[in-house]
């Protein structure tokens, strides 16, 4: 991922931006600033040919004058209101999303994406750019390479022989521990994932993720859990036990945006919404799963007497 992913209240505030500004640029404005400069230069070749004598004070009349006509703009909310060019929220959306459509085109030749998911928790709406290169050299493509069966560390080296690198003790003491860890991170990461998506409740604690780094200690695996979360591949969660608040770990915005294909092998994906689904309810019948907030949206109006029916097999779904 070369961006942050980015909510879609907020990616709608900056694209809200760019249409004022287009509306600004493609108004009449623009023109009406034209003018008032073709009358400034026309004022002032009027002033050079007039008597030099001419009282101070008119100057400085006809100066306040080009000066107020030149401040006189108008102001960019009201402007926009009356321009009537901004649409309104729902047909914004759509915009925009048709804007997405068309930069993918032209961005998917240079292995780039932008693509969208929901978070599972709050149903969010959020947006990322993806590298579709698989590239090892990314964390992403480092669990997409690992989870392939022929692939291993001594994989990787005889990658980096074909490369002119004949052998790893070749290189340096800094680059050997970068290489060493980068795999480390990426197996331990994969772990981290798997154990995730088998729990039952799609989470784990966090001393469960610490216990799966069996190539790294437990203070590295714990800053590197944090850096995680920090870039979005891994959420802190709360689960109340005895009464007492315990710390998990649940799967990033940036996990279900990048590991996409990954997931999709490992995982069902929401009967409802059809995105992948980890953290979620599974119908005891066709054990096919769905999200908090798409049971809520589907479910969430029915008096509590009436039978909720899962939306694939039409069975009753407790």
């Amino acid at each position: 991922m070369s961006l942050d992913v980015i909510k879609e209240v907020e990616l709608l505030k900056i694209y809200r931006k760019v249409l004022i500004q287009k509306a600004c640029y493609e108004s009449d404005l623009g023109n009406n600033e034209a003018i008032l400069v073709e009358k400034e230069k026309e004022n002032s070749n009027d002033l050079s040919d007039e008597d030099e004598d001419e009282d101070e004070d008119e100057k400085t009349s006809n100066k306040n004058k080009n000066k107020n006509k030149n401040n006189h703009k108008p102001n960019e909310q009201s402007f926009v209101k009356d321009l009537k060019y901004v649409p309104e929220k729902e047909e914004m959306k759509d915009s925009m999303y048709q804007l997405i459509e068309i930069i993918n085109t032209h961005v998917m030749d240079l292995f780039f994406l932008i693509k969208t998911t929901r978070c599972p928790e709050t149903g969010e709406r959020y947006f990322g750019i993806i590298n579709t290169k698989r590239d090892t050299n990314t964390l992403s493509g480092k669990v997409q390479a690992l989870s392939q069966p022929e692939t291993s560390l001594e994989r990787r080296k005889s990658s980096l022989k074909s490369k002119g690198i004949l052998n790893v003790k070749q290189l340096s003491e800094d680059s050997k521990r970068s290489y060493s860890y980068a795999i480390e991170e990426a197996m331990f990461f994969k772990k981290v994932i798997d154990e995730i998506v088998q729990s039952e409740e799609g989470e784990i604690f966090e001393n469960q993720a610490l216990n799966l780094a069996t190539k790294m200690t437990k203070l590295r695996a714990h800053k590197f859990i944090y850096r995680l979360v920090k870039e979005k591949w891994l959420q802190f969660s709360t689960q109340t036990i005895q009464g007492e608040d315990v710390q998990c770990l649940i799967l990033g915005i940036r996990s279900y945006l990048d590991l996409e294909e990954y997931l999709d092998r490992i995982t069902k994906r929401c009967v409802v919404c059809e995105q992948i689904c980890v953290k979620g309810k599974r119908c005891s019948n066709c054990a096919d799963p769905i999200h908090p907030y798409c049971s809520q949206k589907l479910w969430g109006d029915l008096p509590s007497n009436q039978t909720k029916n899962c939306p694939n097999c039409r069975e009753e779904f407790d």
